[in-house]
């Protein structure tokens, strides 16, 4: 039976959920929104529409062209996560790392 790690991964907690999804949304968006457009229709005739209620960090969008709502993750592989995003780097380099010690293994 596999049992839990007895190791603790530490995360750095400068980088907190609000700073993630801070450069998500410059990312997609880009640092003034400029880029800001509806992931439904395409348009940008959109604005703020207050924000999430149970994550008060991600901001949420109305597109006043196909009248439906988005937010900052929206279309992201985080839309659907019920994690917040802080542990996820953490989570990929886990993998990652499983992952290339499982091809080294197999190639011996």
């Amino acid at each position: 039976m596999m049992g839990f790690p007895k190791t603790v991964l530490s995360l750095n907690p400068e980088i907190t959920d609000e700073l993630i999804v801070e450069q998500i949304r410059k990312l997609r968006f880009g640092p003034e929104l400029e880029n800001l457009k509806c992931p439904h229709c395409g348009s940008k005739n959109v604005h703020k529409y207050g924000k999430m209620h149970n994550r008060k960090y991600v901001q949420r969008y109305y597109c006043k062209n196909c009248e439906k709502t988005f937010n900052d993750l929206t279309g992201t592989i985080l839309e659907k996560c019920r994690l917040t995003p802080r542990p996820l780097p953490v989570l990929h380099r886990k993998l990652l790392s499983l992952e290339n010690s499982q091809r080294s293994s197999s190639r011996r």
